[in-house]
């Protein structure tokens, strides 16, 4: 899971957070590490960038919550602007009923106007870059001898007739800047859908197991229960034998005592 929050000061009273990446039970410490001793400060208006947030789930919407609370009690609050359609009905369906709801816009331009700071160029803090690997550069081949050269070049011949080599897909084009090509913008997508997709496929195991653990500890109450029960009979059962056994026994002796 990956997540990056970014603070940046707006005025003596106003923050922006820029949240970067997927917001759930794991990552959710980072953002309330943030957004812990801003309840403590003179800041009273959080305004959170949530354009490059892939996922936010309730743990996350928790957080964001208690910061607002805390803030609408200081006579401000916390506004989340450019948020995906998904966490838009998210934060609507559990702040409805609120006698404060967190307030949503379109845009950091409205959120920032409606704090009372209207700039022709509103702060619009760099998105930080999603983390790649750095391209290693191939080590180059030994210096072979002259009496290994043929001998070598005559067994990859023998062998390029039975293999049927692949070359290597061209490199992306490097930016203008001298830096490093940019990261594929389809990649982290896939990769979140394949992560939300393994998170599912893990509760629904979890669940599953759970299940099974009631089922079984159920099967082993009712056995402890039917055990019970007949160690009960077995008592009961012993109990009659024990009593036929000193019946028998009385009529055995009043028959032996009696007269011819």
């Amino acid at each position: 899971m990956f997540l990056s929050v970014r603070l940046t000061t707006v005025s003596d009273t106003t923050v922006v957070i820029t949240l970067t990446g997927e917001l759930d039970t794991t990552t959710a410490p980072v953002l309330a590490a943030t957004l812990g001793p801003l309840a403590e400060s003179p800041i009273i208006h959080v305004i959170v960038a949530a354009g490059d947030l892939w996922f936010c789930d309730l743990t996350g919407l928790d957080h964001l919550a208690a910061a607002h609370k805390a803030l609408y009690a200081k006579g401000g609050g916390l506004a989340v602007a450019e948020a995906g359609p998904a966490l838009c009905r998210l934060i609507g369906l559990v702040t409805e009923h609120s006698r404060a709801p967190m307030a949503m816009y379109d845009t950091m331009r409205e959120a920032l106007a409606e704090v009372g700071i209207a700039d022709d160029e509103p702060p619009n803090p760099e998105r930080r870059h999603l983390p790649r690997l750095r391209r290693v550069p191939r080590g180059q081949a030994p210096r072979q001898s002259l009496r290994q050269a043929p001998r070598q070049a005559t067994r990859a011949r023998q062998r390029s007739d039975h293999l049927h080599l692949v070359s290597p897909p061209p490199a992306p084009p490097a930016r203008a800047d001298g830096d490093e090509p940019a990261a594929s913008p389809g990649r982290p997508y896939r990769a979140m859908a394949r992560s939300r997709a393994l998170r599912e496929e893990a509760r629904w195991q979890v669940e599953a197991l759970e299940q099974r653990i009631r089922r079984s500890d159920r099967a082993r109450q009712e056995l402890f229960e039917t055990r019970a029960r007949c160690y009960a009979t077995i008592s009961t059962v012993r109990a009659t034998v024990a009593k036929a056994n000193q019946a028998l026994a009385t009529i055995t002796q009043t028959v032996r005592n009696a007269p011819g």
